[in-house]
C-alpha cells in the first residue's frame, strides 16, 4: 500500500502531531533530547522560559533541578534542513503529513534573539551522527548532515 502525502498548514499539523509527538521516533526530536538539557544545565531558583515547548518535555527536569520553568535555550530544525527542500512531518496511520519549512538562517536567528533583548550568546548545531541512527533508524537519510541548531542566550537582570 502506497502511503499519501497531505499537506497541512502548520497549526494544523501542530495540533494534530501533538498528540502523538512523544510516542513517535523523530530524528529532530531525538538530538534535541540529547542535547537541550545539556545547554540548559537547570540549577536551584532559576527562571527558565519554555516558550513554544511542544509537549513539554523537558519541564520534568527543570523542576527536578528546582529551577522554576518559566532565561532561555532555543532548539530548531536546523536552517540548512529547511534550505535544503526537507520540511517538518510526520505520519499516521499511513498518511504523512507535511508542514512546509520557513527560510531562515543562523544569522536570522541569533539577529531575533538579540532584537528582543537577549546577551551572550552561545549556539552549537548537531548533526545527525551513528548514535543517533542506532536508536533512531530513520535518522539514516540525514546522517552527518546539521540537524538541530541550539541557542543559548542571556536576557539582563
Amino acid at each position: 500500500m502506497a502511503k499519501t502525502v497531505e499537506r497541512i498548514e502548520a497549526r494544523e499539523g501542530y495540533d494534530r502531531w501533538s498528540k502523538i509527538y512523544d510516542q513517535r521516533a523523530s530524528a529532530l526530536v531525538a538530538l534535541d533530547r540529547r542535547y537541550t538539557l545539556r545547554h540548559l544545565r537547570p540549577q536551584a531558583d532559576e527562571q527558565i522560559l519554555d516558550a513554544g515547548c511542544g509537549t513539554g518535555v523537558h519541564l520534568d527536569s527543570i523542576r527536578r533541578a528546582g529551577a522554576r520553568a518559566v532565561g532561555l535555550v532555543f532548539s530548531a530544525f536546523h536552517p540548512d534542513m529547511a534550505a535544503a527542500g526537507v520540511e517538518a512531518n510526520f505520519e499516521v496511520d499511513g498518511t504523512e503529513y507535511r508542514l512546509g519549512a520557513e527560510q531562515h538562517t543562523v544569522v536570522n536567528y541569533l539577529d531575533s534573539v538579540t532584537t528582543a533583548g537577549f546577551e551572550s550568546l552561545r549556539w552549537c548545531e548537531y548533526e545527525a551522527d551513528r548514535e543517533l541512527v542506532e536508536t533512531t533508524p530513520s535518522a539514516a537519510k540525514y546522517l552527518g548532515r546539521p540537524l538541530l541548531l541550539i541557542i543559548e542566550a542571556k536576557r539582563p537582570a
